[in-house]
């Protein structure tokens, strides 16, 4: 933006990429007298997001309930939404608006399990028996506004958390 009042070619900014800087994983098991602990974290850096969500959700006429946004005024002077106007529910340029910053690490599971110590047990004669716990997907860390950066849209669907319990018997 160079200040002359009108928006053209001199004003154009390059805000970033949707392919990330750096992407990376990390995955750790622990074992402990028949306990088991396993995770496994992913994280993606240096990326924008276009949150349509946002943007396609949000009017700015001013007399309607929306989507919590920074609007400008005098006092506040946030450059990140436009004033409401009630001549311009969809401002020129507005699709900008939804461009940030999707950087994130995401837990993507979490495994707790026991194995029963032993020979066979019980009436099915089993080697073995295990009875774990999984979480999937349990924690996103991630200053992005929208639902999900990783669905790229936001409009898209998040990922589930889910939470798995099981028993595993070798016979």
């Amino acid at each position: 933006m160079n200040g002359d009042g009108k928006i053209d070619a001199q004003d154009k900014v390059i805000l970033g990429t949707n392919f990330p800087e750096w992407t990376s994983s990390f995955t750790n098991r622990f074992d402990w007298r028949g306990f088991d602990l396993s995770a496994t974290a992913y994280a993606r850096v240096g990326f924008m997001v276009n949150d349509q969500f946002r943007t396609d959700n949000n009017q700015l006429f001013g007399r309607y309930n929306n989507l919590l946004v920074n609007y400008w005024t005098p006092t506040n002077p946030s450059n990140t939404d436009p004033r409401p106007n009630a001549d311009q529910e969809f401002p020129i340029y507005g699709s900008t608006r939804g461009y940030e910053d999707g950087s994130f690490i995401r837990v993507r599971d979490i495994t707790l399990g026991y194995t029963v110590p032993g020979g066979r047990m019980g009436p099915l004669r089993a080697r073995s028996l295990r009875i774990y716990a999984t979480a999937l997907d349990p924690f996103l860390f991630t200053k992005f506004g929208g639902l999900d950066p990783e669905s790229r849209t936001s409009a898209g669907t998040p990922s589930y958390r889910t939470v798995l319990m099981g028993v595993t018997v070798g016979i």
